[in-house]
């Protein structure tokens, strides 16, 4: 077996063949450490990728690869070495199918190093967030945020924009002209200054007569081209609602 991933330093991945997979958590179990089989077509950083490795290495080589811009904001921490890299050769992706992947090392880097306290995971599951704050917790670095972007059983949408918000809070400059071009909204003015305690209320057109339906009384203005429509209802304005309150007793 091969040590594929030093997630963190209670976490750690292995890959073997299902046999020597099978032996070796009967061994956890027996030591009461716990254990749980990953679900993977292929047993990736490990020995068992050396049969693809001389066709792999032919696929990248006829790749052009480029060094990092020496000015790029964004730098590049290798999950193969747990360090900054800038320049990724042909030997590189190579380790990077069969070496184990160093996390443990690139939050350390991240965290330590160069001192980052934002992190925006954008996987389909929060799970490297997760080990993240584990090794953050462990060096004893407060003050740490971990925002995700997806989440199983959660509406993505909704999740994705609760990221952006939380983004928005943490500072990030965000692109509203983007996030707005499909919606027909518009600006409106609000009060900007928050002592001032005093009421805003939103104006609305309260019609005497049911002029439009006998539910419908008075139409709400708002900042947005959707029409939308208030109504009090009440057993003195329409009778035999009263018949409708006996019924449902």
């Amino acid at each position: 077996m091969d040590i594929t991933a030093v997630n963190s330093k209670t976490q750690t991945v292995v890959a073997g063949s299902k046999e020597n997979i099978e032996n070796f958590q009967n061994v956890c179990s027996s030591k009461g450490i716990k254990d749980t089989v990953l679900h993977s077509e292929h047993a990736f950083h490990s020995h068992l990728m050396d049969p693809i490795v001389s066709d792999y290495k032919q696929e990248i080589e006829v790749m052009n690869l480029h060094n990092a811009k020496p000015n790029m904001a964004c730098k590049f921490v290798s999950g193969v070495t747990g360090k900054f890299e800038d320049y990724l050769d042909t030997q590189y992706w190579i380790d990077h199918a069969r070496k184990p992947v160093q996390f443990l090392q690139a939050s350390q880097t991240v965290l330590q190093e160069a001192g980052c306290n934002l992190f925006l995971g954008i996987g389909p599951q929060p799970v490297l967030a997760c080990l993240l704050a584990e090794n953050a917790d462990a060096l004893e670095i407060s003050g740490v945020q971990f925002i995700f972007s997806l989440k199983r059983n959660q509406n993505e949408y909704e999740t994705m924009l609760n990221g952006l918000g939380n983004l928005y809070k943490a500072g990030v400059t965000v692109n509203w002209e983007s996030f707005h071009q499909f919606y027909p909204g518009r600006k409106i003015a609000l009060p900007n200054y928050p002592f001032q305690q005093k009421k805003f209320p939103i104006p609305t057109n309260k019609l005497k007569t049911n002029k439009f339906h006998p539910f419908i009384h008075s139409v709400l203005t708002n900042p947005t081209d959707f029409k939308i429509l208030q109504s009090e209802i009440s057993l003195n304005d329409i009778p035999f609602l009263k018949d409708l309150q006996q019924l449902l007793k």
